[in-house]
């Protein structure tokens, strides 16, 4: 019953998009599990009507995807397929890739909105290897960084940038060394070296002894 929904579903969209010149191709992603987002873009910035937009409604591997199975029956040399971003070409590199040769295969064009000009020469070929490459090194990098952060959790550890401390934070710091803790003490639970909790107080206190026009030169541990 499901193999006949899927070749009723492709007859469908093949005998629905025989008149396009122009293809646009949507797939769900993370930010657009619908494809609303991809297809009012497609909509906005091209030339072509809804009726010329293939749409996919699961993530599956190019070779089972019906829509775009009945997009590569239909085109013909000198059509022009559109998508959003390189991701709905597929999973990974290697997908995306082979979609792209499928496509140049056909004797059509490949505009992808979010890049500047269409990969229809051989030479983008080229810029296409390095764009993605960077793209898998940048996912490779955002693995181990959360896995580093997964180690450091248990331990402890916070990773990432320092958080900002605030001059909120710090007039509460020199309220609670008049009150008895050590300079030292409250530095450290502000994430701040000793030295480092000196040097933002004096700013403070010259920020707003300037406010006020007069200079106290008091030290915070004194």
């Amino acid at each position: 019953m499901l193999l006949q929904g899927m070749v009723m579903e492709k007859q469908e969209l093949a005998s629905r998009h025989s008149e396009c010149a122009k293809f646009g191709y949507v797939r769900p992603a993370q930010d657009d599990p619908s494809c609303v987002k991809q297809i009012r873009e497609i909509v906005a910035r091209t030339a072509i009507s809804e009726e010329c937009i293939l749409v996919e409604k699961q993530i599956l591997p190019p070779e089972t995807r019906p829509a775009w199975i009945a997009m590569r029956k239909k085109l013909k040399a000198g059509d022009e397929v559109i998508v959003c971003d390189l991701g709905r070409l597929g999973r990974d590199a290697a997908e995306v890739l082979s979609s792209v040769a499928s496509i140049a295969a056909a004797g059509c064009s490949l505009c992808v909105l979010d890049m500047p000009t269409k990969l229809n020469d051989i030479p983008l070929s080229n810029v296409l290897c390095v764009i993605l490459t960077l793209a898998n090194i940048d996912k490779e990098l955002k693995s181990e960084l959360g896995h580093a952060l997964s180690i450091m959790k248990p331990l402890g550890g916070r990773g990432g940038s320092k958080p900002i401390v605030s001059d909120e934070q710090i007039a509460e710091g020199r309220r609670r060394i008049n009150m008895g803790e050590s300079v030292t003490s409250v530095a450290a639970s502000l994430g701040l070296s000793r030295p480092g909790f000196y040097k933002r107080y004096k700013r403070l206190e010259l920020r707003l002894a300037a406010e006020q026009g007069t200079v106290d030169g008091n030290d915070p541990n004194g």
